[in-house]
């Protein structure tokens, strides 16, 4: 990656173990896009409260050249309001694997467009 890694904790309690994951997280979208230019991930929890649990709202952006910049936002649902938020980023960074796959395959041609 050309640009440094960001990761901001907004109402989480920072860890090296959820700090070490999302730095393996971004290490495996560099490999499937050698030339991302930055990557910056938000890590917050929405609210707490008692009967919704306590949702966690994970921002991934991503910067691809030449121009390209990826936005994944995912929130826990209603059926998993109570993950850890390992188990959250984990889906995040799966959403952002295949976006940026999408686009890498666009980007050699391997997806036929129409007319």
């Amino acid at each position: 990656m050309q640009g440094p890694i960001q990761i901001t904790f907004k109402g989480v309690q920072k860890t090296e173990a959820i700090e070490s994951l999302i730095h393996e997280k971004i290490a495996k979208l560099e490999r499937i896009c050698s030339y991302m230019i930055s990557c910056r991930v938000t890590v917050e929890i929405t609210n707490r409260h008692q009967k919704t649990g306590s949702p966690f709202r994970i921002n991934i952006d991503m910067a691809v050249p030449p121009g390209h910049e990826l936005v994944v936002k995912h929130t826990s649902t209603q059926g998993n309001l109570h993950d850890p938020l390992p188990n959250v980023l984990r889906e995040a960074f799966n959403i952002a694997d295949r976006r940026i796959e999408e686009l890498v395959q666009r980007q050699r041609g391997e997806v036929k467009t129409h007319a």
